[in-house]
């Protein structure tokens, strides 16, 4: 009787590679376009937060955003207080946010940092920050990770500066206080205490638009300070060291702050 051979070790061993390889193709080809298509999305994210971001920090404009964003007028409530010679002024500041929730993603121009939270837009990290700048721009972007979704926020800062001049013989001290409020247009009064409540949801592919409403005006002078005074800002029991001046000479401090409204709709 004759007997069969089988078929080589080597043989068996190129014919799996061979088929291995071919699988490999298969799958890549069939995910690529997957690839591609999450890309082209991360991207259309990323554009959407930018546009966000400068539409609030111009106070106008309109964008076809491509993500659900919330807004929510008063995200939180800070108090500033301006101090001289033992009096304050005290200004209460509300912060409105513009806030996207999603699946945790790599999403581009956003970088993990330490504790999960990243610089998006500008150098501002949450981490451990006030809600303030003293730089006049008062428009900032951050992005918070948890284990399963990210949160972008756009947050319209309060923005405090100040300026010493001299008139004639006196000291002539002035701080500016701007806050800016953002709410959404709204129906009826009950559905306006709705979103105070829970935000303004935008659905995705409406056109969101920005409008500066009114922006309000409020004076405070102390009254004169024959032998000088120290001028101190601190915001939520904080002081700002970035604004600091005393003299001695005869002065008047006085305090603008300026109640920025700015109206947003989706249609």
């Amino acid at each position: 009787m004759r007997r069969r051979t089988g078929v080589s070790t080597t043989v068996q061993t190129a014919v799996l590679i061979a088929i291995t390889a071919a699988l490999a193709v298969a799958v890549v080809a069939l995910w690529r376009p997957w690839e591609a298509s999450g890309q082209a999305q991360s991207a259309a994210l990323s554009a959407g937060i930018q546009q966000v971001h400068d539409l609030l920090l111009r106070r106008e404009g309109a964008t076809n955003l491509a993500h659900p964003v919330i807004v929510r007028p008063f995200a939180e409530a800070h108090a500033i207080e301006i101090e001289w010679k033992g009096r304050s002024v005290f200004v209460p500041a509300v912060v409105s946010t513009i806030e996207y929730v999603g699946p945790k993603q790599r999403i581009p121009g956003i970088y993990y940092l330490d504790r999960g939270e990243v610089d998006v837009l500008g150098s501002y990290v949450a981490s451990n920050k006030l809600n303030y700048t003293t730089t006049g721009l008062d428009v900032v972007t951050y992005a918070v990770y948890t284990d399963r979704e990210v949160r972008v926020v756009t947050k319209a800062l309060p923005y405090i500066s100040f300026s010493v001049d001299r008139v004639y013989n006196d000291v002539m001290v002035t701080v500016i206080v701007r806050v800016v409020y953002v709410t959404p247009y709204p129906a009826n009064l009950e559905a306006f205490r709705q979103v105070l409540e829970s935000g303004y949801v935008v659905p995705p592919g409406n056109m969101l638009t920005f409008r500066t409403n009114a922006t309000r005006r409020t004076f405070y002078q102390l009254p004169e300070s024959i032998d000088g005074g120290a001028l101190r800002v601190f915001v939520d029991g904080q002081q700002v060291p970035q604004i600091s001046f005393s003299t001695d000479e005869k002065a008047v401090l006085r305090v603008f702050v300026d109640y920025v409204t700015v109206t947003v709709w989706a249609r």
